[in-house]
C-alpha cells in the first residue's frame, strides 16, 4: 500500500472479514469497521462511497469508497481509500 501513498490518495486501508485493519498506508483513528457500511457493503459484494468528509487521520477533506477483496467468489475483506477531493479536480 505503501508504494501507491500520492497526493490523491490521503489513506488506504484493508479490512479483514471481521473488520480488522490488517493492512495500512498510517495508522488509522478507527481499528475496527465492523458494522459500519464502509465494511459491511463491500462484505456483501458491493462497492460503498461515502459523503466528503474532514478525516481525522490524514487531516484531508476526503472522499472514501470502498471495495469488497473476494477469494473463491467470496468477499473475504475490503478495501477502503480516501481520496482528497481537492486532488481529484486538480491539474497535473
Amino acid at each position: 500500500l505503501r508504494k501507491e501513498r500520492s497526493a490523491l490518495i490521503c489513506e488506504a486501508f484493508v479490512n479483514d472479514a471481521a473488520g480488522y485493519k490488517v493492512g495500512f498506508l498510517a495508522k488509522t483513528t478507527e481499528w475496527n469497521h465492523k458494522g459500519l457500511p464502509k465494511h459491511e457493503d463491500p462484505m456483501l459484494g458491493k462497492t460503498w462511497t461515502g459523503p466528503i468528509a474532514l478525516d481525522e487521520s490524514s487531516g484531508a477533506r476526503q472522499i472514501q469508497v470502498a471495495v469488497p477483496i473476494w477469494s473463491d467468489g467470496k468477499p473475504v475483506g475490503s478495501l477502503v481509500v480516501g481520496l482528497n477531493v481537492f486532488q481529484l479536480s486538480a491539474d497535473e
